[in-house]
């Protein structure tokens, strides 16, 4: 481990955590539709991670909670570039030096991503609610 306490493993976890984090997992809708924040004991050190922002504004209408949570999908991109699922360029030599055939993933890792990103967009969708 290294002195700071960040390794390899570390960031993973952070950016799991970023990717599996819900608003539903930091909240609820009452039934008014207002998003209620859970108290900060309440939440897991995987939860707080992956909030950005809270922000509470006072206006004419009362209090309101703004909430975001870091973009999901560019915790994927990083997580898959830091798990060397994604090669900027990769040579291979066969036998007598000849190249060999190399499939690029990218464009298919990159497909998938985007996917995971979209299923996932209601919980990420600016995270704003009002408490």
């Amino acid at each position: 481990m290294h002195s700071t306490g960040v390794t390899k493993s570390w960031i993973v976890d952070k950016l799991a955590a970023i990717i599996d984090t819900s608003l539903a997992d930091i909240g609820s809708w009452d039934a008014d539709g207002t998003f209620v924040l859970l108290p900060s004991e309440d939440l897991t050190d995987e939860q707080k991670v992956a909030i950005s922002e809270v922000a509470t504004e006072y206006g004419k209408n009362g209090r309101t909670t703004k909430v975001k949570l870091h973009d999901k999908l560019a915790a994927m991109a990083q997580l898959a570039k830091l798990l060397n699922m994604l090669v900027d360029r990769q040579e291979i030599s066969g036998p007598d030096d000849r190249l060999v055939e190399v499939t690029d993933h990218r464009a298919r890792i990159t497909e998938r991503l985007n996917d995971i990103a979209k299923r996932q967009a209601p919980d990420n969708d600016g995270g704003s609610g009002s408490s």
